[in-house]
C-alpha cells in the first residue's frame, strides 16, 4: 500500500509539473510567466554561485548543461591547429592526458584520485577497455550529465529555491578547446570527494536537448521538443556564461520566436576584452594554450554557434549587457604567498549565496590541483540578470562588441567603433618590443603576440551594440554592487544614498512607472496623479527615444506638471543624463513641445509689408511685438497648425498648401527629415520651431482693415493686436527671436531660389525696390 501511494504521489507531482510548465495558470500582465536560461557547465564553480542567485528569484530556471572539457573529433596534433583555433580530440585522449597529468601531481594513491576511479567504474567497468570505440565517449558524458545534474540541485535546494521550478537540459559538446589534453581540467576529479558523500542520480543515456525536471525524468526527450516548453513562457532573460554548444537550429528558432515577439527581455553576456586596456591575457603557448587573447570568454568553445547566437541578436536589436573580463575582480585573499579560503568564503557569505554544499565545491574547486583564478565570472551576470528581472534599471555605458565566427575573438570597442579602429587600439597596447633583459618566456610571448596580432588583421568580424554596467567588488566583504536605479533591491543602498545626494526625496509611483525602460520619480506627491497623462504623452515619449539614440538615460525626476484643462501643457523635469565616454550632462529641461510661426509678406501699392501680433507675454515682463505663432497639437501636421494660428491671431483665413515651410526649404538637404525645427533655446528647453511663409497681395483698404484688429481665443486667456509694418521695419520693431530667425531663413530662401532661376521671388521682377529703404 505504501509503495502504491509513493507512486501516486510521484505521478501526480509530475501532473503538476507537466501542467505548470504548459502554462495553465494565469498569464495576466501582472502574471507573466519569467524563464532564466542559464548557459552553465561544470568546468567553473562561478557557474553555481550564478544558480544560487538565480535561485532566490521564484523563478523557473533552464540549467542547459554544457560538456566543458572534451570534443568528439579524432585527435589533433598542436601543429595541425591554426593559432586562435583551439585544440581538437576526443573522450579518451582527454581522460588518459588528464590522469596522466593528476598522478604526475599527487600520485595514484591519493584519495581523491581513488575516490575519482570509484565513481568512474560506475560508468565504465573496471574490466573494459578505455578504448572501446565510442563508448567511452558516451558513458563519459554521462559521467558529467550525472554529476552536473546532483550539484546544481543541491545548489539550488540549499538556496532556497522551488525544487519544481529548477529545469536541467542536456546541453552540446563543444567544437574546440584552447586547452591540450594535458592542461585540462578533469572535472569528475575535482568534485569526486563531494559527490562520493552525496548520491548522485543515474540519469541514464539521455538526448541533447532533453529537459529534465527535478526527480530526474525527462518530461521533454530531445531538441524538437525545446519548442513547446520555450513558448509556454512570456519573458525570457538569457545568461551567456557557458559555451553555446547547444544553440543548433532547434534553440535559434525558439529564440527567433521569441525575439519577434519581444519575450527576450535581456541577454547576460560574460566575457570579452576591452579595446583600450591593455592585454592581461597570454597569447598561445605551444602544445599547451591555443587562443587569441582577446578570445576570453567561453564562446572560444563554439565560436561558429556563439556567431550565429550574437548575429540573431543583433538582428532583433536585443537588451545585451555585458560584463567585460577587465571588470571582474579578484576574490583571491594570502597570507604572505600562500593562498587562504578567507576571500572566497567572505564572498559567498556577503552575496547570500553561501551554504554548506556551495563551500564544499567551492573547496574542491579552488584548492585543487590546477589552481585556478579566484574570479567570479558568472555572478557578475547573474547580479545584473536579476536586477533586470526585478524591474531595477541598470546604469550601463554603450560599446560597441566585435565577434568572429572561426576564432572566437572578441573585442569591445568604443561605442560606434569599426572592427578596424577596435583592432588597432587593441594592438596598439600591446608591448612587442623586445627589450635587454627580458627572460626566454617574455621573448616567446612577444613573438607570440606577434603572430596573432597578424593573423587578427585578416580577420572580419560581426559588430553589435552592448551595454557595460558599472560594477564593484567591495573589499573587505567582497559584496558585489551594481550601479542601478531601484533603491529596493538589497545590495543598492549606497546608490540609494547617491540618489538622494542628487535628488533629494523623491517619491515613485508603485511599479508601473516605467516609459520606455525609463524610470519616471516625482518630486511632488500630488503630482503623482498625472503619472497615466505623462506616460501618454507623445512629446514625452519622442524625447525619450530620441535621447537614448544618443545618450544614456538613466531616470527622469518630474519636478512640476501643468495642466492646459484636461491637456497635458508644461513639465518640468530633471535627468540623469551621461554621454557613452561616462560624462554627465546637465539635463534640466523644460518641456512643452513644439510650435509654428509665420512670417506673412504683403504685397500692397507695390510695397512689402508684414504682420505683428502685440500680447502680454508675463515671463519676460511686458507687451511683446511678435509674428504669428502657436504650439502643436502633437498630430504632425505643422502646416495646418500654421494655418489656424495666422486665423486666430490675425483673422487672415489661408489654406495650408499656400504656405512654404521655411525649415524644410533651407535645412532639407542637410538634415532631411530628421530636423523637426530650428530650437530657440535648445539649453534648457524642447521646444523646436517649425517656421513657414506666407506670401499673399492685398488692397489698401483691406491692409487698413487689418491694423489694430482685436483677435484671440478668448478662453485661452489671449488677447491679442494686431500690427502692420513696413516688411523693411521687422528686424528693429520686433524684438522676437522668432521674427528675427524667420527673417533670416526668408533671406536665405531667396537666395536659394535666385541661385536657382537667376530671378527674385514675388510679383515684380523689381524685388529690392518692394521693401523699404534700409531694405533688411
Amino acid at each position: 500500500m505504501t509503495n502504491k501511494l509513493g507512486v501516486l504521489a510521484a505521478e501526480l507531482r509530475r501532473c503538476q509539473e507537466e501542467l505548470y510548465y504548459l502554462g495553465m495558470e494565469d498569464t495576466t500582465v501582472t502574471n507573466r510567466r519569467k524563464l532564466i536560461i542559464s548557459t552553465g557547465d561544470i568546468s567553473d564553480v562561478d557557474g553555481f554561485f550564478a544558480l544560487a542567485e538565480y535561485a532566490k528569484t521564484g523563478q523557473d530556471v533552464l540549467f542547459i548543461m554544457n560538456y566543458p572539457n572534451y570534443v568528439q573529433k579524432e585527435t589533433a596534433t598542436y601543429e595541425e591547429c591554426v593559432t586562435g583555433l583551439g585544440f581538437v580530440y576526443d573522450a579518451d585522449t582527454y581522460r588518459t592526458e588528464s590522469e596522466r597529468s593528476i598522478v604526475e601531481k599527487v600520485g595514484s594513491n591519493s584519495p581523491t584520485f581513488i575516490n575519482y576511479q570509484t565513481l568512474l567504474r560506475r560508468y565504465v567497468p573496471s574490466n573494459a577497455s578505455a578504448t572501446i570505440a565510442g563508448n567511452f565517449n558516451v558513458e563519459m558524458k554521462n559521467a558529467l550529465t550525472d554529476l552536473a545534474f546532483f550539484m546544481a540541485h543541491r545548489v539550488w535546494k540549499e538556496a532556497g529555491g522551488n525544487p519544481v521550478k529548477l529545469f536541467f537540459c542536456i546541453g552540446g559538446v563543444n567544437a574546440v578547446n584552447p586547452f591540450a589534453a594535458s592542461q585540462l581540467k578533469n572535472e569528475l576529479f575535482v568534485y569526486a570527494d563531494v559527490i562520493m558523500r552525496g548520491n548522485a542520480k543515474k540519469l541514464g543515456n539521455l538526448k541533447e536537448g532533453s529537459i529534465i525536471n527535478n526527480e530526474g525524468t525527462s518530461i521533454r526527450d530531445g531538441r524538437q521538443e525545446i519548442k513547446q516548453f520555450i513558448d509556454s513562457y512570456q519573458e525570457l532573460y538569457i545568461d551567456f556564461n557557458g559555451s553555446m554548444a547547444f544553440f543548433d537550429t532547434e534553440w535559434a528558432s525558439c529564440l527567433t520566436r521569441a525575439l519577434s515577439k519581444n519575450a527576450v527581455r535581456g541577454v547576460f553576456v560574460a566575457g570579452g576584452v576591452y579595446s583600450d586596456q591593455e592585454a592581461k591575457t597570454m597569447p598561445s603557448i605551444e602544445g599547451q594554450l591555443n587562443r587569441f587573447s582577446c578570445a576570453t570568454m567561453n564562446q572560444l568553445y563554439h565560436p561558429c554557434n556563439t556567431y550565429k547566437f550574437f548575429d540573431l541578436m543583433h538582428t532583433f536589436n536585443a537588451n545585451v549587457v555585458m560584463i567585460t573580463n577587465n571588470q571582474v575582480d579578484s576574490i583571491e585573499t594570502k597570507d604572505g604567498d600562500i593562498k587562504t579560503d578567507d576571500g572566497w568564503k567572505a564572498f559567498l557569505s556577503s552575496n547570500k549565496i553561501s551554504s554548506d554544499f556551495m563551500i564544499s565545491i567551492s573547496n574542491a574547486y579552488y584548492n585543487s590541483i590546477y589552481n585556478p583564478p579566484r574570479k567570479p565570472f558568472d555572478f557578475y551576470t547573474a547580479r545584473a540578470l536579476v536586477a533586470v528581472l526585478n524591474g531595477t534599471v541598470l546604469i550601463t555605458r554603450k560599446r560597441t562588441l566585435h565577434y568572429n565566427s572561426v576564432y572566437g575573438s572578441v573585442i569591445v570597442g568604443r561605442f560606434q567603433s569599426s572592427w578596424k579602429s577596435a583592432l588597432k587600439e587593441y594592438i596598439d597596447g600591446i608591448d612587442t618590443q623586445p627589450k635587454d633583459g627580458d627572460s626566454g618566456f617574455i621573448k616567446n610571448k612577444k613573438k607570440k603576440f606577434i603572430e596573432e596580432i597578424e593573423l587578427l588583421k585578416t580577420l572580419s568580424c560581426g559588430s553589435m551594440t552592448v551595454s557595460i554596467p558599472e560594477a564593484k567588488l567591495s573589499k573587505p566583504s567582497f559584496v558585489l554592487e551594481l550601479r542601478m536605479y531601484g533603491m529596493a533591491h538589497r545590495d543598492a543602498k549606497s546608490d540609494a544614498d547617491w540618489f538622494i545626494k542628487k535628488f533629494g526625496t523623491v517619491y515613485t509611483p508603485g511599479n508601473n512607472n516605467m516609459l520606455q525602460g525609463v524610470p519616471i520619480f516625482f518630486k511632488l506627491e500630488s503630482d503623482m496623479n498625472y503619472l497615466p497623462r505623462i506616460m501618454g504623452y507623445s512629446v514625452l515619449q519622442e524625447w525619450i527615444a530620441k535621447i537614448k539614440s544618443s545618450f544614456i538615460l538613466n531616470c527622469i525626476v518630474i519636478q512640476s506638471v501643468d495642466m492646459f484643462g484636461s491637456r497635458m501643457g508644461f513639465i518640468k523635469f530633471q535627468a540623469d543624463v551621461f554621454d557613452y565616454e561616462g560624462l554627465e550632462i546637465p539635463s534640466v529641461v523644460f518641456m512643452r513641445g513644439g510650435s509654428v510661426c509665420v512670417l506673412v509678406v504683403i504685397e500692397c501699392e507695390n510695397r512689402l509689408y508684414t504682420i505683428l501680433t502685440n500680447q502680454a507675454r508675463i515671463p519676460v515682463g511686458m507687451e511683446l511685438l511678435e509674428i504669428p505663432a502657436g504650439m502643436l497639437d502633437g498630430d504632425g501636421n505643422f502646416a495646418g497648425v500654421a494655418a489656424k494660428e495666422i486665423k486666430e491671431e490675425t483673422g487672415i483665413e489661408i489654406h495650408k498648401q499656400d504656405l512654404v515651410d521655411l525649415t524644410k526649404e533651407v535645412y532639407g538637404e542637410l538634415y532631411g527629415t530628421k530636423l523637426e525645427g530650428v530650437f530657440p533655446s535648445a539649453g534648457g528647453c524642447d521646444e523646436f520651431m517649425r517656421m513657414f511663409l506666407y506670401k499673399t497681395t492685398m488692397a489698401r483698404e483691406k491692409l487698413d482693415e487689418l491694423q489694430g484688429r482685436q483677435t484671440g481665443v478668448s478662453e485661452e486667456g489671449e488677447k491679442i493686436k494686431v500690427k502692420v509694418i513696413p516688411f523693411g521695419d521687422l528686424a528693429r520693431t520686433a524684438p522676437d527671436m522668432k521674427a528675427l530667425s524667420a527673417l533670416t531663413l526668408y533671406e536665405q530662401y531667396n537666395k536659394m531660389q535666385y541661385r536657382k532661376t537667376q530671378q527674385m521671388p514675388g510679383s515684380s521682377s523689381d524685388w529690392r525696390r518692394l521693401v523699404s529703404d534700409d531694405g533688411f
